[in-house]
């Protein structure tokens, strides 16, 4: 198993890819330095692998923390933790229901390596060169994904707009998610995700020697170098895609120009506007599918408070109506006993006067 932590592992030499002359790529990883990501991705020199291997034996989730032992000591990891660790914003969605539609067409439309918007699901060969690879890196690195990554899926398309359009993300609480589903799940555990943070965190958090570790092999992290040689493998699958050779505008910045942002597509992009429309109605349903829910389960709670509060007012009444029924029968046996207490004294009266 601990061999398999470098299968899917990807890391980033933020100083050695920032320094490309490709604008495509150096566009995107600027983007994933600024939205808070850039500590979480900085490649690491080594991976305790033993150490990770015992983390995720003895894992369990407590209460939102994640509790181990390793080399017989107890490790609590609480979010804050995490996210204090590699740096990672804490404020921003948790969820991408509220990321708008035009945005979601404009962002689809930079990854395009086409005139033609991209969509989820759709194969990552119809993106942009730079996008593929920012695919390989949401895949790997932040969702801990294994297995075929030719498919791009509406979770790592949502992520990858999020990303691409700065907008404002929790990134504690998505990541520090993806690693408790990693405990809870242990076909999870041995993907490659998360290896090398979890190196970190054991380094920084366990007092104790860690066992051997070993070096994370050059070919898992993006440099400079790497990411020229990934371009030059992949220039002749799908798109290149950096800049158009006409006029050496954008795809969609072409796209703009000559449909306009509210026209109506022309007959081969039909199918796509379809789809589009549609995973746009489905985004929309789920949303006020989520909203009755919460108003359900609202009636539900204030159902039930109105119906224990009804029952307690009819124990209480029903209690007071026996107190009463008590004390009209406490009067009652007194008024009898008086009586017979009377009829006695009149018997005693009469046996006297007849002697």
């Amino acid at each position: 198993m601990a061999a398999s932590f470098f299968v899917n592992a990807m890391q980033v030499d933020f100083a050695s890819v920032l320094a490309m002359e490709h604008t495509g790529m150096d566009r995107m990883f600027k983007t994933l330095e600024e939205t808070g990501l850039k500590g979480f991705l900085t490649a690491s020199g080594s991976v305790y692998e033993s150490a990770v291997v015992d983390f995720f034996a003895n894992a369990t989730v407590i209460v939102g923390t994640i509790v181990s032992f390793i080399a017989n000591r107890k490790l609590a990891l609480p979010k804050e933790v995490f996210s204090e660790t590699f740096g990672l914003p804490t404020k921003g969605m948790e969820s991408f229901l509220d990321i708008s539609n035009q945005t979601m067409v404009e962002m689809r439309g930079r990854f395009s390596g086409s005139d033609v918007p991209s969509r989820a699901p759709s194969k990552k060969k119809e993106m942009k060169i730079e996008y593929r690879l920012m695919h390989d890196i949401v895949a790997k690195a932040l969702c801990a994904k294994a297995g075929s990554f030719v498919m791009v899926t509406s979770e790592k398309s949502d992520l990858m707009v999020a990303i691409t359009a700065g907008l404002k993300v929790n990134w504690a609480q998505l990541l520090f998610q993806v690693l408790t589903a990693m405990v809870n799940n242990p076909t999870r555990q041995s993907q490659g995700g998360f290896a090398v943070q979890l190196s970190v965190l054991l380094e920084r958090l366990v007092k104790a020697d860690l066992g051997e570790s070993v070096k994370i092999h050059r070919q898992k992290v993006l440099t400079n170098k790497s990411v020229n040689t990934y371009i030059k493998k992949n220039l002749g699958v799908g798109q290149a895609g950096d800049t158009s050779k006409v006029s050496g505008a954008t795809a969609s910045e072409l796209y703009s120009t000559a449909y306009g942002p509210h026209a109506i597509p022309k007959e081969p992009e039909k199918a796509a506007f379809m789809k589009h429309d549609f995973n746009t109605y489905k985004h929309t349903f789920y949303e006020k599918m989520d909203k009755v829910a919460a108003n359900v389960s609202s009636s539900q709670i204030s159902l039930e408070t109105s119906l224990v509060r009804q029952f307690t007012e009819h124990q209480l009444q029903i209690a007071s109506d026996i107190d009463f029924v008590k004390l009209q029968l406490a009067e009652l046996v007194n008024h009898l006993k008086e009586i017979g207490d009377a009829k006695k004294g009149e018997g005693g009266q009469s046996a006297l006067l007849k002697l």
